[in-house]
Parts: C-alpha cells; structure tokens; sequence
C-alpha cells in the first residue's frame, strides 16, 4: 500500500506537469530574457531549480532510485525552443537547471552553444553531480565544459567545434586548469603550441597530453619534466602519463621509465600492472630485465606473476620479444614438466625437493590461497615450497609425505597433489586420518586465521582435486567418508556436497533429517523423492527459526526442487525480506516468487515495480517479465504486470 508522503510527491508531480501540459503549447517565439519565459517553462524551471544535484543518470545512489529530473527535463525539451533553452542555460539561478538547458541545447546543433559556453567561462560555482552510485564536486565551467565534450555525441557544426575548442583552450583551461579528458579531445593545432609550451616550461602537468601530440623533438626534456613532476606528486604512474607515453611512440624517456618502475615494481605497494609492463618492454636494458627476472623467478613478493607471463605471452604471440628478453622466455615461458610427466629426477632436483619438503615442514599454517592481503597483496613463500614438491617429486615420494611427513601441512600438499590424477595409494592415505583430529590452521587471502582439523582437511582437499577419477575408484572414497567419517564426526554440508545422492545413502539422511540435523538438507533435496517433503519441510522450519531468513542452504531448493511445493515457506522468507528491504536486493528471491503464482507474490512485484521502493533489482523483474511472455510463459496471475508496466519502462 503506497504510504502518504510518497503518494503526496507522486500526485504532486501528476499535477504539475499536467499544468505544464495546460499552459505550455502555444509558447514558440524567438529570444526572450528570463523574465518573459512562458509560465508553463518556467514551472519547469523552479522544479529543476530545487535540485542541488545534476542526475547525469536517470537512477541515482545504490538503490537505483530515478530522478524526477528527467521528468521535468523531458517538458523541456519537448516544449522550449533553442532561443529559451539558450536563456535558461545563461542566466538560470540554478547550476543544475543551467547545466541541463545546455544538455539539451546539445542535442541538436545550434550556434547559441557557443555563447552558453562562454557565460560559463568564468563561472566557479561549486557544482555537484551524480553518476549512479558516483559522486562529484567541480566548478560549474568544469561541469558546463564536460557536459559538452562528454555528455553525448557532438552534433555541432564544424565551426562552432572549432569555436569551442579555442574557447576551451586559451578562455576557460588557459586561466584555470588543464583538464587531460578535454585535452584528450583536441587536435594538436598549430595556434595552440606556443601556449602548451609556455604551460610545460611553467610547470603546469596538465597540458601533457597535448604537448605530446606534436611530437616535436625540441620538446622531449620538457615532457620527461612534466612526466617526473607528475610521478613525484601522484607516487605512481598514472594514466595520464601512461597515455602521454604510448601517443609519443618513441623510446625518448628511459630516465622516466627506470625512475617510476624500480621506485615501484617489488616494491610493498599496489600498482596497475598494465601501466609498467609496456614501460619495461619499451626499454630493453639490464635494469628492466633485472625487475622482470625478480617477478618470474619468485624473488619479487608483491607482482603478479601470472600478469607478467600474459603480458609476455602477448608480446610474443605478436612477435614483438626484445632480444635481450629472450634469455627469459627460454628459462620461465617454458612449459615445465614434472617427474611425475616423465622428466627424470636428477641430483638437482632430488636437492631442491629436500630443501622444499625442509622448508614447508616448518610453516605454521596451511595456505589457501596464494596471496595474502590486499592493496598490495603478497605472493606466499609456501606456494614456491609447494610448487618445487610438485614438479621435483615422484609418486611413490608423494605418498610418503602424505603418509608419515611429521608436518600436516606438508602431508595436505602431497594429498592434494596426488589426488590430481587417480591413484591406488590415496585411500589408504585417508583410511590412516580418519581419527587424526590434530587442529590445523588456515590462512585466507585476508591474512585470517582459522582452525580445521586434520581429517576434515584431508577429506576436503581430496574431494577439490579428484575431478576426473573412474567410478571404481572414487565410490570406496566416498563411502568411506559417508559410512565411517561422518557417522563418526557429523554428516555436515560442507563434505556431503561434493558426494553424488546415492540410494544407499538416502536412509542414513532420513534419519539425520528425523533428527533435526539442517546440514542434511541441501542433499536430502536433490533426491527429489515426494515422500521426503514433510521432512524437508521439518528442516526448513528449522532452518527459518534459526537465522531468520532464506540461507544458501536453503536456496537449494529452488534449484534442486523445481515443484511449488513449499509456498508457506517462500512466503515467509519473501515477506520477511521485503520488511527489511532485503527483497529489493537480492535477484534469487525473484525465481521463487515467480514459481508461486498468488496474491501475495503479486503484490511484491508490484511494490518493485511501481517505484515506491528501492528499484535496485526493478530491472531484473522487467528483464523476466519479457523473457516469460515472449516464451508464451507469464502466469495468469502475473499477467496485469505485463499490461501495467511493460508499456511504462524506459
């Protein structure tokens, strides 16, 4: 039910812009001061004038809220002439209602721009828009600027471009800022190089991605200035310079280049990967291959090794490897072979095996990921020990370390690792920690710790890695875990989801779901047998009361329970979710109600759909209202929210 203050706002832009149609039609003359606007425009005009924010989108915030700016803008467009829009756009009191006169005026070509954009010349009132969940501040020339250069396409004759390029330049950047999007937007003329040159030699950074357009030689230290200056104040190469670099096209600023990447690469210290690679492979020489090498070779904690090997790769692929980068290809581009592929353990590798067993022996905590932290991350020294027992060790050497390594971690790694392939020895493996409740310590991407116990683990990562073992192989594991672990230690989630629902083990989940146990709910599901809804239903209860809304366990049941035979339950969730606003979030709700046509169901469509909540997922439903009826598919129940508001959506 539409609650009254959202039912006032309503009405009262209803009743506005019906008074606008009333008064509006006959008003088409020529140009006419402020004053003398047309009533019907000028309602228009102190509507905008009540927004502090220019709705560069037409939804705004992280709820997607529309703005009725469009509304009252869209009157505008429709009814004022070039002449009145040209007015509203110079003299308004409002930088908003200013800024969308302009926008429209834009849409057509119309000399008047020019005069708009120079009464904005001057003009410094702070100005404040919206881009979806973005918000800025800027000076309204800035904004009028911008607005013009980015806000649509250019239809503008070719003279008035001109005009307002020149305008741009030497009127509004020349007297404030160097804008580098609107510089970007400029062809290199020649009446403008004296200017940009006086603005590099002053020390004005901005005017660099002009400058380098000319690509005149006599300005090379002026931009290898401009390019340190710029680096010194922003502590990394930012995308201006990276662009300024690459239209340059030449190999002219190595000081820069060596500057920026060995004060950064290795460094503990986020960057984008993209803006240096092409900077060291521009610059062949013992300095950017020594910081390649550190990366490759695992001696740099804090690059991404896999972004090197791609970028590289790339290089190569366009046959584009500097001679003195090829030394690196032969040694780390290599497709590496392990002994357990057929290359043979040599001496070396025996040495290098021991020192990574040794190694890894004496880590603390087992590594989830190979990273840790973020902004920048950090490269785990025990994924190299990993990696070294992988390549360097033989089977029968896996399972020893599995088997009677005296660190945990050490045995999980050589688990994991055989368990990559079929192998006879990885039962027995198993059998030897189903009662090995030894705590293990875990440690996330995040850097946070937890504790598992041993057989857990040995089950889990077991379970990661055998994706392609034959069925003779894999069932003694699985009823191993099913029959003996879990009657032991608890049927959870967690491990029953990588198990396949067999038959014989479907009493066993009866009477654990007769129990109460809701982790036995997920595969109870996917048997999909009628006899288990009571019980389903039991744990569904269960599950509600203790969380209190829908959980990922119990979002299984709408993929693996494709009959409405749970309304009570998707009822509840849904009309709890909608309370807390949670319904206008979350897209999964959207398949549950529609698999329960009713009353209810309807009614939360449509407070998604009429605009009076949060529109965060309005789009998701629009999205499946067409998809349905273009299938023939929409329920009779559903079908006046297609008549309603298919013909209402922008």
């Amino acid at each position: 039910m539409m609650n009254y203050p959202a039912l006032k706002q309503h009405a009262y832009l209803v009743v506005t812009l019906l008074a606008l149609t009333l008064l509006g039609s006959s008003f088409k003359g020529g140009v006419t001061d402020r004053d003398d606007l047309p009533d019907s425009i000028r309602m228009a005009v102190d509507s905008l004038n009540k927004f502090g924010l220019f709705a560069q989108t037409y939804r705004l915030g992280t709820n997607g809220t529309p703005s009725a700016q469009y509304d009252y803008a869209d009157w505008l467009r429709r009814n004022a002439t070039a002449d009145q829009l040209a007015t509203i756009a110079k003299t308004g009191s409002s930088p908003v209602t200013r800024l969308w006169a302009l926008r429209l005026l834009l849409e057509e070509p119309h000399p008047q721009v020019v005069d708009v954009l120079k009464a904005a010349v001057n003009d410094t009132t702070e100005t404040q828009e919206g881009y979806g969940c973005l918000y800025s501040n800027m000076p309204f020339n800035l904004a009028a600027f911008k607005n013009y250069y980015f806000d649509q396409e250019n239809v503008q004759t070719k003279e008035t471009q001109e005009a307002i390029d020149s305008m741009a330049f030497f009127d509004f950047m020349r007297r404030y800022d160097y804008d580098t999007e609107i510089l970007e937007q400029l062809e290199p003329k020649p009446n403008y190089y004296a200017a940009a040159a006086e603005a590099a030699d002053s020390g004005r950074v901005g005017i660099l991605p002009l400058l380098v357009k000319y690509k005149n030689p006599n300005d090379r230290q002026r931009i290898n200035r401009l390019l340190m200056a710029d680096f010194e104040k922003e502590g990394e190469v930012s995308a201006m310079c990276y662009n300024a670099v690459e239209t340059w096209g030449k190999p002219d600023f190595e000081e820069y280049a060596k500057h920026v990447c060995q004060a950064v690469i290795g460094k503990p210290k986020d960057y984008n990967s993209n803006f240096y690679l092409p900077l060291l492979f521009r610059y062949p020489a013992p300095w950017s291959y020594q910081l390649i090498e550190n990366v490759l070779a695992g001696k740099d904690r804090y690059s991404d090794i896999e972004e090197y090997k791609e970028y590289m790769k790339s290089r190569a692929d366009e046959g584009e490897v500097p001679p003195l980068f090829q030394s690196l290809y032969d040694r780390y581009m290599q497709e590496r072979r392990s002994v357990r592929s057929g290359r043979p353990q040599t001496e070396e590798s025996r040495r290098v095996l021991k020192m990574a067993v040794d190694a890894l022996n004496k880590e603390s905590y087992f590594a989830e990921s190979e990273k840790k932290g973020t902004y920048p991350t950090y490269r785990l020294e025990q994924i190299d020990y990993a990696d070294s027992i992988y390549y360097n060790a033989t089977t029968d050497q896996l399972v020893a370390l599995a088997t009677s390594s005296p660190s945990r971690i050490t045995r999980l790694w050589a688990l994991r690792f055989l368990s990559e392939e079929p192998n006879k020895h990885v039962l027995g493996i198993l059998r030897r920690a189903i009662n090995d409740t030894t705590s293990v310590w875990l440690m996330s991407r995040m850097g946070v710790h937890q504790v598992e116990p041993y057989n857990r683990l040995a089950f889990r990562y077991y379970n990661e890695a055998s994706t392609n073992w034959p069925e003779e192989m894999q069932t003694p594991i699985d009823n191993l875990l099913f029959f003996v672990y879990m009657k032991r230690y608890g049927y959870r989630d967690d491990l029953l989801c990588y198990l396949r629902p067999l038959k014989r083990y479907h009493p066993t989940i009866i009477k654990e779901a007769d129990k109460g146990n809701t982790d036995v709910l997920t595969f109870l599901l996917q048997y999909k047998n009628p006899n288990d809804i009571g019980r389903i239903n039991k744990l569904l209860r269960l599950d509600l009361k203790k969380n209190g809304k829908q959980t990922d366990t119990a979002y299984m049941l709408q993929i693996f329970w494709k009959k409405p035979d749970f309304e009570w339950y998707v009822k509840t969730i849904c009309l709890a979710a909608d309370k807390d606003k949670g319904l206008y979030y979350d897209p999964r709700y959207i398949s549950l109600m529609w698999d329960y046509p009713a009353p209810w169901s309807y009614h939360l469509f449509e407070k998604i759909l009429s605009g009076n909540d949060p529109l965060t997922i309005r789009d998701v439903v629009m999205n499946v209202l067409r998809e349905k009826a273009e299938q023939n598919a929409v329920p009779t129940a559903f079908r006046p929210l297609i008549d309603k508001y298919g013909e209402k959506e922008r």
